[in-house]
């Protein structure tokens, strides 16, 4: 039987791509997030299909089942403190260091929001006494 070279190719690469089906947590759950405290926070992203999926914080855990290449779960409440590790884990394992549990805000708007500070009139100044290592900021591309 002979077999032909592109076709066994072919056939390599979409058994591959099918089993690379990781579960992914959306972009937010990277380390240094921040995530809500006293709020049943929800963290979702991308699996196979039927994938479980195990979210873990603070040693609590909550695990769902993919459905149609999407998962959530939500985190019970939690008190403010941290660094915490927060784990995704399904077919493979993602790790997410540096979490807080505090306050988030979100603030949107226009054109003021795009400013960047370093061309505010006091920047100099006021850049070095923004040293707070539990301060963060998640910008969404436009």
């Amino acid at each position: 039987m002979k077999i032909n070279p592109s076709l066994a190719l072919i056939t390599l690469c979409a058994l591959a791509s099918s089993a690379r089906a990781e579960v992914k947590p959306n972009a937010l759950f990277s380390d240094n997030a921040v995530l809500q405290q006293n709020a049943s926070v929800p963290v979702w992203g991308s699996a196979k299909e039927g994938e479980k999926v195990t979210v873990t914080l603070d040693g609590k855990t909550e695990t769902t089942v993919a459905k149609e290449g999407k998962w959530m779960v939500r985190l019970k409440p939690h008190q403010a403190g941290g660094p915490f590790t927060l784990t995704i884990a399904g077919e493979n394992t993602i790790t997410v260091n540096k979490v807080l549990v505090g306050e988030v805000w979100v603030c949107t708007g226009q054109s003021n929001m795009a400013f960047n500070f370093q061309y505010a009139a006091n920047a100099a100044t006021e850049a070095p006494l923004a040293n707070n290592p539990k301060l963060r900021m998640f910008t969404v591309p436009l």
